[in-house]
C-alpha cells in the first residue's frame, strides 16, 4: 500500500490540505485512493506512534490500524493509497524548537512510522515558511508563555529548514519527500492535492485554485476564470504564469500583509530572515530523495 501523509509543518496550513483532500474523496475512492476524516486516525496513530517510543511494533498492529483508518476491513478491499495528513506527527507546537532544534523528534517519529508499515510505500509531505513569519505565528499557537521563554536558547539566524530535511533523510532514506514553501501554495494548490493523491500531473482536482481565492479580489478571480474558460487546452504551467500575473494587480494586500509585534522581531530581522530561507531553499532543492514543489 501506498501511505502519503502531510506531516505540516504547523502554522502553514490549518487543515486546509484536509478539506481539499476531502472534496475530492469520492472521486479518488472509485481510483483506489483513500482519504479519510481526519477523527479516524489522527489519535489513533499518535496512540500507537507513542507506544513506539518504547517498543518495537506489536504483532497485528499494522493490521489493526488499518482496520480503524482505512475503507474496507478486511486486506484484500483496503485502497491502493491511503492519503493522512495530521500536523502533530512530530510533536505538538509548543515543542516544535525544543532543544534550539527544529522538529527535535522528527527522525524518530518518521523512524517509528516506517517501522509500523515496513513493506508499504511511505511518502511524506511538508510546506515549509519563511521563518520570518513562521516563528510569530507558531509562538501565537502556545500563547501561555512569554516569547523569550518561547524561544529559549533557540538562534533563529540558524534555523535552516534544510537541516531537518537531511535529517529527515537520514532517518529513513526509503521514504520519498515532498515539500513545498507555504508562500506559493495560491499558484501550486493544484500540484499539491495531486501529488498527494497521486493523480497524474494533468488531472483535473476540485478546489485547485482554493487558496488563490483567499488572496485575490473578486475582480481577479473573474478575470482569471474567463481566461481559463476561454484557454480550455492549456497545461497547468500555463494556467499558473496567468495566474501569477493577474494576481501582481490583484492580490488583496490586507490578507497577505502580517502585522508583527514581538521583542526584537524588527524589520532589519525579517529581511535577513528573509533571505536566508530564500538561500535555504535551493540547499533543500539540491538534497537527494527530496522534490521541491516550485510555482
Amino acid at each position: 500500500m501506498q501511505i502519503a501523509i502531510h506531516a505540516g509543518v504547523h502554522a502553514t496550513d490549518e487543515d486546509r490540505l484536509v478539506r481539499g483532500l476531502l472534496k475530492n474523496r469520492e472521486a479518488l475512492a472509485g481510483a483506489g485512493i483513500c482519504v479519510p476524516g481526519p477523527s479516524r486516525y489522527r489519535r489513533a496513530l499518535r496512540d500507537v506512534l507513542h507506544e513506539l517510543t518504547r517498543a518495537a511494533p506489536p504483532e497485528g498492529a499494522r493490521e489493526a490500524l488499518l482496520a480503524q483508518i482505512a475503507e474496507g476491513p478486511a486486506p484484500d478491499q483496503r485502497p491502493e493509497r491511503l492519503v493522512l495528513s495530521h500536523e502533530n506527527l512530530f510533536c505538538v507546537p509548543k515543542l516544535t524548537l525544543q532543544d534550539a532544534q527544529l522538529y527535535r523528534q522528527a527522525e524518530s517519529r518518521l523512524a517509528d512510522l516506517s517501522a509500523l508499515f515496513p513493506d508499504d510505500q511511505i511518502e511524506l509531505f511538508l510546506g515549509l515558511r519563511n521563518p520570518a513569519s513562521w516563528i510569530p505565528e507558531l509562538f501565537r499557537l502556545i500563547p501561555e508563555e512569554d516569547f523569550t521563554t518561547f524561544l529559549g536558547a533557540v538562534e533563529v539566524r540558524e534555523l535552516f529548514w534544510s537541516d531537518l530535511v537531511r535529517r529527515l533523510r537520514g532517518a529513513a532514506p526509503e521514504v520519498r519527500l515532498t515539500v513545498w514553501c507555504n508562500e506559493d501554495t495560491p499558484l501550486i494548490w493544484g500540484e499539491i492535492l495531486r501529488r498527494m493523491t497521486g493523480l497524474p500531473s494533468e488531472a483535473p482536482v476540485a478546489g485547485g485554485w482554493d487558496i488563490l481565492r483567499e488572496i485575490m479580489a473578486p475582480e481577479g478571480l473573474t478575470r482569471f476564470r474567463q481566461f481559463l474558460d476561454t484557454h480550455p487546452g492549456i497545461d497547468e504551467a500555463q494556467r499558473r504564469r496567468a495566474a501569477e500575473t493577474i494576481l501582481a494587480t490583484y492580490a488583496m494586500p490586507e490578507v497577505l500583509t502580517q502585522s508583527i509585534a514581538l521583542p526584537g522581531w524588527t524589520p532589519e530581522l525579517v529581511a535577513e530572515l528573509t533571505q536566508r530561507y530564500e538561500g535555504d531553499l535551493e540547499n533543500v532543492a539540491a538534497i537527494g530523495g527530496v522534490h521541491l514543489i516550485r510555482p
